[in-house]
């Protein structure tokens, strides 16, 4: 079986970025001949990754399949079901939960909601005719929280934490925020981990992490 699967479709290269907040998204080369792949657009399918100690599963939906020059079919992925681009109705909302019109946007949309924690109260708030994306960014603006698509593709709202993340071995650091590891599909987003280089320690609250994978394979860890 491929260490890193789409569906049923082998990947033969790729870069997944998972951040703290909004939803993961990646660009895929499938190892299979452009018209032979199994994916379609609209659909939704696990991103499976596969290392010698851990397996990442992801559950997004297709959003384009293209074609390289070579005949390989090239698609672009993202978390959920990729309806976060559709634009919603106006309406108009009065003294209600934050996490009631949060519900609104992610059920109309066709997205899932998860756990929802925005439990301030509107005294009156419009929602504008714009995409869900939009909605979910200015009503969690207004109460201090964030959103994202969960791995199984829920979305979910919730306040800015930490969890413990562990501790990894560092390749490399590029910069003052961005550290290269071999890839690990242990770190997570929203974690707090330590990362040895050099003989050293530093505690780094993860904002994102880039798997990617071809013939070197690597994890970025960006410092929130």
């Amino acid at each position: 079986m491929a260490a890193f699967v789409l569906g049923s479709d082998p990947i033969a290269r790729g870069e997944v970025i998972w951040p703290r907040w909004g939803r993961p998204t990646a660009i895929l080369l499938l190892g299979v001949p452009h018209g032979e792949e199994q994916v379609r657009v609209g659909g939704v399918y696990p991103l499976t990754l596969r290392g010698e100690d851990h397996i990442l599963v992801l559950m997004g939906a297709v959003m384009a399949v293209d074609r390289t020059p070579e005949g390989w079919p090239l698609v672009r992925w993202v978390g959920g079901r990729g309806r976060l681009h559709i634009p919603l109705r106006p309406r108009y909302y009065r003294e209600v939960p934050a996490r009631v019109v949060l519900d609104d946007a992610i059920r109309e949309s066709g997205e899932v909601p998860g756990r929802l924690e925005g439990g301030k109260r509107l005294p009156a708030w419009v929602r504008v005719g714009e995409p869900a994306h939009m909605v979910l960014d200015r009503v969690c603006q207004a109460v201090g929280v964030g959103w994202r698509v969960t791995p199984s593709g829920e979305v979910e709202v919730g306040p800015e934490e930490w969890k413990p993340g562990g501790e990894f071995a560092a390749a490399r650091m590029h910069g003052p925020g961005m550290w290269l590891l071999p890839l690990d599909l242990e770190v997570q987003p929203g974690t707090e981990v330590s990362l040895r280089l050099g003989g050293r320690s530093e505690q780094v609250r993860v904002g994102r992490v880039v798997h990617r994978l071809g013939r070197e394979l690597s994890t970025e860890v960006w410092r929130a």
